[in-house]
């Protein structure tokens, strides 16, 4: 981080009491049932109530409001709530405050206003608001963070509606419970030698939930610095020291912990790259991003900190949609790397389109509004209060196009519709929330995922079901049956030792290509293995994909397997190995893949048993070659809505190099080099 620009954050935020008491003062009456406005500027409020009752746009939101059962949820917070849950109950409990608060303004619902301030109330009962502990000093790592931020915002939004005296509490009881515990949090990650130790309370349910979970925590503060988990206590952290200070006004203590939360906020801006891109991958990074920039607009609107700089706003929406990959079962699907992804039976939770919607006013950008709009899942509140009427949505335009992202990951497509053609590879540096899977490889088209990324494995490594983040439950290479390095899960979903990279990429209208070295961590794992790479070629008009696996060792002999995983969560999977290659078949799609390589080889469906009844919904086919010290395998594979429409393929070898033809195209395969003709 650049010196001077961490000591001028530093200066302006010991400035901002004076500034903030100025703005206080200069401030009109509010409206009706609104605070000064930590995320929006109370004088829009008429414009956001007319969008949200009126506007079209937020016509399924609307619903969803109506169809809360309040009665339900009382009962609810009556009968249900166990005051050392907070693992379960924390976050539906804050989200029901919020939404019903953001109803009762919307709409004038009293009954709304009324459960808004009881689910609050519920929450000041918990006596701490997470699971976490420093020794014997709570920290805040999600739920009590996330619980900062949404009394925060249901503390402005209601408004005049609270009593001065309640508003009071809550916050003292932030202030104890949330603000504090997030700056104890912080803190630990900035100078971890002083940490006590992290560990789960264990006066909470977490190991009712999630028995067997033994995390070890020993690194955890350290292994926590560069990811999401830090976002969210050090934007709490400058959104309810804000949040408190509006109230009564600074103090040493509060302004010591506001410079803790902007140096953890600050840090971001070294790990958004230049293009938008996001080490955790897209659903983590919108909800990073999403946490950071609602600090940096309470920052901006109530200090002279201006940190919207943080991120390159417009080049986050670009990665946005260079990560999406919808299908007709998900039309919000993203590029599944690492935990990125969503089970079918929760595809209707994505709500990506706060941030989007936010983005759009903040520059003006037109795409960051029609991603919103179209790929972006359900709205929620957020996207409410930030939606700008006046940004006329746009789309990129549906066209061959190869992306390399500054972090190493590959996507090439020919749009962002469903039907569209979308090959993906995993290749670069280790992340938290990544899987071993350098290399691994997706294809979607005509609106179904063919080879794809197994979605949501555990978390934790008690659970069998763990070893699916490992090399062998991802489309990528095993060598004598084993995969690349990584962890055994014992610290978490932290990252590894494992670092692939782009050796080199073309893109044109006809195809694009590129080669992805990952020999590092296939030889942290057999040092007698010289080189691994995986070189693709997607040749966009047929459609056809070619992988290219070169494989050599030292000395010995291996067998190398190419392991290709078929989607079948609905049970539509069609799979089927042979001579030739292998078929993958789902309605209306259908892919075909002969294979050649200098090395006899065989083909065979399977399953991974340990996932036990689970299993079916994870079959893949295994590419097997004999022992070998040299291997160059091909996997030429065409893709068709039917299999009559399918391009033809033929092809021969003489030692490493092929001569392939694929719908007519002919094609030379050298070891890691593919020359289209």
């Amino acid at each position: 981080m650049n010196r001077r620009h961490w000591l001028s954050l530093v200066l302006t935020s010991s400035a901002s009491t004076v500034l903030l008491s100025r703005s206080l003062q200069a401030m009109t009456s509010p409206p009706q049932g609104m605070g000064s406005g930590l995320f929006f500027d109370p004088a829009h409020l008429d414009g956001i109530r007319d969008n949200y009752l009126h506007h079209p746009e937020f016509a399924e939101l609307r619903q969803e409001h109506r169809d809360i059962d309040l009665a339900a949820k009382e009962a609810w917070l009556d009968n249900e709530i166990r005051y050392n849950d907070q693992l379960m109950t924390m976050r539906p409990l804050r989200a029901l405050a919020e939404e019903l608060a953001f109803i009762a303004v919307m709409t004038d619902n009293p009954e709304a206003e009324r459960l808004a301030k009881k689910a609050v109330r519920t929450i000041m009962k918990f006596e701490r608001w997470d699971f976490f502990l420093d020794g014997d000093d709570p920290i805040a790592v999600q739920r009590a963070s996330h619980a900062t931020v949404g009394i925060s915002l249901v503390i402005d939004l209601l408004g005049n509606r609270l009593s001065t005296e309640e508003r009071r509490e809550w916050l003292q009881t932030m202030w104890e419970r949330g603000i504090t515990p997030c700056f104890r949090t912080v803190e630990d990650i900035r100078y971890p030698r002083t940490v006590k130790g992290w560990r789960f309370d264990p006066e909470s349910t977490f190991f009712e939930h999630r028995p067997g979970n033994r995390t070890d925590q020993n690194r955890r503060p350290e292994i926590t610095i560069n990811t999401n988990l830090r976002a969210v206590p050090a934007s709490a952290l400058v959104i309810g020291t804000i949040a408190y200070e509006l109230e009564f006004g600074s103090n040493e203590t509060l302004e010591r912990y506001r410079e803790m939360g902007i140096w953890g906020v600050d840090a971001f801006r070294e790990f958004f790259k230049a293009d938008g891109s996001y080490d955790e991958e897209v659903n983590y990074a919108n909800y990073t991003a999403t946490h950071l920039a609602q600090a940096i607009i309470a920052l901006r609107r109530h200090s002279d900190v201006d940190m919207t700089d943080l991120i390159d706003w417009d080049a986050f929406i670009d990665f946005l949609y260079n990560m999406a990959m919808p299908t007709e079962a998900d039309p919000y699907g993203v590029v599944n790397w690492g935990d990125s992804g969503r089970t079918p039976d929760s595809t209707a939770t994505v709500k990506r389109t706060g941030l989007a919607h936010w983005v759009a006013g903040e520059t003006g950008n037109p795409l960051a509004r029609g991603f919103a709009q179209n790929l972006g899942g359900s709205h929620d509140l957020w996207a409410a209060l930030w939606f700008d009427p006046d940004v006329r949505p746009a789309l990129p335009p549906n066209q061959n196009k190869l992306w390399v992202s500054d972090l190493d990951r590959v996507v090439a497509r020919t749009g962002y519709r469903p039907e569209d053609l979308v090959v993906a590879l995993r290749s670069g540096p280790p992340a938290n929330h990544e899987h071993g899977d350098r290399n691994s490889v997706i294809v979607k088209c005509f609106g179904q995922e063919l080879i794809t990324d197994p979605l949501r494995p555990a978390y934790s490594y008690s659970d069998p079901a763990w070893r699916m983040r490992l090399t062998e439950g991802h489309s990528a290479i095993l060598i004598d049956g084993r995969g690349h390095e990584h962890h055994n899960g014992v610290e978490g979903t932290n990252a590894s030792r494992s670092f692939a990279r782009i050796v080199s990429h073309q893109g044109t209208d006809r195809f694009a290509q590129w080669v992805s070295d990952a020999s590092q961590p296939y030889r942290l794992v057999d040092t007698d293995i010289k080189l691994v790479r995986r070189s693709m070629a997607v040749l966009f008009d047929l459609p056809a994909v070619i992988v290219v696996d070169h494989v050599t060792k030292w000395r010995g002999d291996s067998t190398v397997q190419a392991r290709f995983f078929g989607y079948n969560w609905d049970g539509k999977l069609g799979l089927t190995a042979g001579k030739e290659g292998f078929m993958i078949r789902r309605p209306g799609s259908v892919l075909k893949a002969q294979v050649y390589a200098n090395t006899p080889w065989s083909s065979a469906v399977g399953q991974m048993d340990m996932l036990g009844e689970r299993a079916s919904i994870h079959p893949f086919v295994d590419v097997t070659t004999e022992s070998t010290t040299d291997l160059t395998m091909v996997t030429v594979m065409a893709l068709a809505e039917d299999e009559s429409d399918l391009p033809t393929i033929s092809g021969q070898g003489d030692g490493s190099i092929f001569q392939l033809e694929v719908g007519g195209q002919k094609i030379r395969v050298d070891r890691d080099e593919i020359q289209l003709s």
